[in-house]
């Protein structure tokens, strides 16, 4: 049985009932984000106080009051505001690697310093690792919407990650599976994980992480 919900509208007084799937709860109750869907399918969504669009309608709250209710149209993107602060929040949380972070009107660029993880390398003929890497993450207005761009900047012999000299691009399953939910601290693990244990499925095209593939195969390396 679907249970309903009444929110409160301050601006008209009035009450609006909506219905909340319990499963649909489970998939979109975020740290800072909690989406609901009204009696005739719309999307409704309250964001601390903030404003967010999402399909043909939005909600902003207030105090756990709903204080405005209106038509919009598809804007998948923060708030301004918002968008700075969750990222500010999840730099703060990256205590455990270096950082350089470069902020402009509407990206982020963040150069990263991953230490200590070993991931391939190849020098000549021979396989072996290395222990230090630096990627870059971009982070577009529609962030965290949509996922980060990452580009990888030092040596690698690796199925998901093409050399810095064919553009430095990484396929992974954070990245493939991308959820709102997700985060910068989540990306670097990620990451890290992905060095140690490459993944098949998401191999890249190019023709060192096609020979990357076929070598380290051969190794068990694969998850």
């Amino acid at each position: 049985m679907v249970p309903n919900m009444i929110i409160e509208l301050d601006s008209k007084e009035e009450q609006v009932e909506i219905s909340v799937e319990p499963d649909e709860i489970l998939r979109n109750t975020l740290a800072d984000l909690v989406s609901y869907w009204d009696l005739k399918g719309n999307h409704i969504f309250e964001s601390m106080g903030e404003r967010l669009d999402l399909e043909s309608r939005w909600a902003q709250v207030e105090g756990g009051r709903v204080i405005n209710l209106k038509k919009a149209s598809l804007d998948k993107t923060l708030p301004d505001k918002t968008w700075r602060r969750r990222i500010a929040n999840e730099l703060d949380l990256l205590d455990d690697v270096e950082t350089e972070v470069r902020e402009e009107q509407d990206s982020y660029s963040i150069k990263v310093l991953l230490e200590g993880i070993p991931g391939p390398v190849k020098v000549g003929k021979t396989v072996g690792k290395t222990f230090k890497h630096r990627f870059t993450i971009e982070l577009g207005r529609d962030y965290p919407y949509r996922p980060p761009n990452i580009l990888w900047r030092t040596p690698i012999f690796h199925p998901n990650i093409s050399p810095s000299e064919k553009g430095g691009k990484v396929s992974c399953d954070y990245l493939n599976n991308w959820r709102f939910s997700y985060s910068l601290k989540g990306l670097v693990s990620a990451i890290s994980k992905l060095l140690r244990n490459p993944e098949g499925s998401n191999r890249r095209e190019e023709k060192t992480c096609v020979e990357a593939y076929f070598t380290l195969k051969e190794r068990g390396l694969f998850r």
